[in-house]
């Protein structure tokens, strides 16, 4: 197995109990959201300023929440649908 492929195991694993802990109610649908983008960001760790991580968080976060099909999937995986983007 080569090293890409361990990586996406893993992650599908780590990905698979974030969504068993939601399903049990120990952690929110936001606090489930927050673990995924961490997941998803780690990638760019060390080849982006924090400030660039926290606006692609941002962003990642606001598409998750506003596109019509990332929220049909996200309903599909958990059952549940987040509330509306905050304003800041």
């Amino acid at each position: 197995m080569t090293a890409s492929n361990e990586a996406s195991r893993l992650a599908s694993a780590s990905g698979s109990a974030d969504l068993q802990l939601l399903k049990e109610g120990k952690v929110s649908l936001e606090d489930y959201l927050e673990r995924r983008i961490d997941r998803a960001l780690e990638r760019v760790n060390g080849l982006v300023t924090a400030e660039q991580k926290e606006a692609l968080r941002a962003i990642a976060r606001d598409e998750l929440l506003t596109d019509p099909v990332l929220r049909d999937y996200l309903h599909k995986a958990t059952g549940q649908l987040p509330g509306p983007p905050s304003t800041p």
